[in-house]
């Protein structure tokens, strides 16, 4: 097996260490692994990795395909999401954690916990001493999971939520392409702040508010209990908003990144602050639509290190006239300006 394609990094400043997790490609049996590589600031300058690899069997389940994994460390915890494919069907959304101390140490065990009823996990970032990750149970109930670290295994809640539409979405973009092709309304975003937790996902158009495009909806709940404090639409009123990614600054602020196109425009990355005085901005446009519809992935946000009061979020744009493949990727650090002055 090789590379393949999903990559995600974190650096974890309370060990000094950088996680890669990486996506490799399947084998003869139709398996893969989700390889994990860690090093702390010395040895990522000298390009000296300790691995370790998740398989479908260390997980039991044989001949399983592992896809669009993604990273959240709490405070004693890392935490590994991945979906798992049979024969190309969903047939398992999978979590793995491992102690930060065992990592500091290099010598790694892991726990997991596995689904079979509900798709798609994403542990919120900065998650404390407890993760937690939601699914959809139907358009308007979230089931939302607790892992404690001194827990075995998990539990859950089932949360209403505002309602919201999904089917087949469809934007299309200035020269005709549906950028939304392959999109779904898997939970992407997740972060804790103070004492709730955020989770985002893609939605259609309709639902509880009518809203013309497919958008963002945000669901905003208290840890303690999971009651709902708010259904907040990310929305336009002339073009489609998709593919969400949160986290959390060190000030307690949420800050986002998303995808905006459709009508006058091509898919353009946008990043932003939800909390306190909003602001959204502009980070990269496009010239063009994807020809073969696909988008998504690749997309994420995370809290900055040294200054914790800034954001990192990763996106891209097609910014060529060639092929499918010619994504321009784009990082960018962001925050309020009192923030990004200090920073220098």
């Amino acid at each position: 097996m090789g590379f393949c394609c999903d990559q995600v990094v974190q650096y974890i400043p309370k060990i000094d260490m950088f996680v890669w997790l990486l996506q490799y490609t399947q084998n003869q049996d139709g398996e893969n692994i989700q390889r994990l590589a860690f090093a702390n600031t010395d040895n990522v300058k000298r390009g000296t990795w300790q691995l370790f690899d998740i398989s479908p069997r260390s997980l039991g389940l044989p001949r399983v395909f592992l896809d669009f994994p993604d990273l959240a460390v709490g405070e004693n915890m890392l935490y590994v999401t991945t979906n798992g494919f049979l024969d190309q069907d969903w047939t398992a959304s999978i979590l793995v954690r491992l102690r930060l101390a065992e990592i500091a140490g290099g010598v790694m065990n892991a726990q997991h916990t596995i689904s079979r009823d509900n798709f798609n996990f994403r542990v919120a970032q900065i998650c404390g001493t407890r993760a937690l990750w939601a699914s959809h149970q139907d358009t308007s109930t979230l089931r939302v999971f607790s892992w404690d670290e001194s827990a075995t295994q998990p539990t859950f809640t089932d949360v209403t939520v505002a309602s919201w539409a999904a089917g087949n979405f469809e934007s299309r973009t200035p020269d005709g392409f549906n950028w939304l092709g392959r999109s779904d309304p898997r939970i992407v975003g997740a972060t804790n702040s103070d004492s709730e937790v955020w989770f985002a996902w893609n939605a259609n158009s309709g639902g509880a508010n009518q809203r013309p495009h497919p958008y963002v909806q945000i669901a905003r709940l208290r840890t303690d209990d999971f009651s709902v404090i708010d259904n907040t639409n990310i929305w336009d009123p002339d073009a489609a908003i998709a593919y969400p990614a949160l986290s959390t600054n060190d000030a307690g602020e949420i800050g986002i990144s998303y995808m905006l196109g459709g009508g006058a425009h091509f898919p353009t990355f946008v990043v932003g602050i939800l909390t306190g005085a909003r602001k959204d901005m502009v980070a990269v446009e496009g010239i063009r639509g994807p020809a073969d519809g696909v988008w998504g992935d690749y997309l994420t946000i995370r809290r900055h290190h040294p200054n914790a009061k800034l954001f990192d979020a990763a996106g891209y744009a097609l910014q060529n006239q060639q092929g499918s493949s010619d994504a321009t990727p784009h990082f960018v650090m962001f925050g309020r300006a009192r923030d990004v002055v200090a920073q220098g």
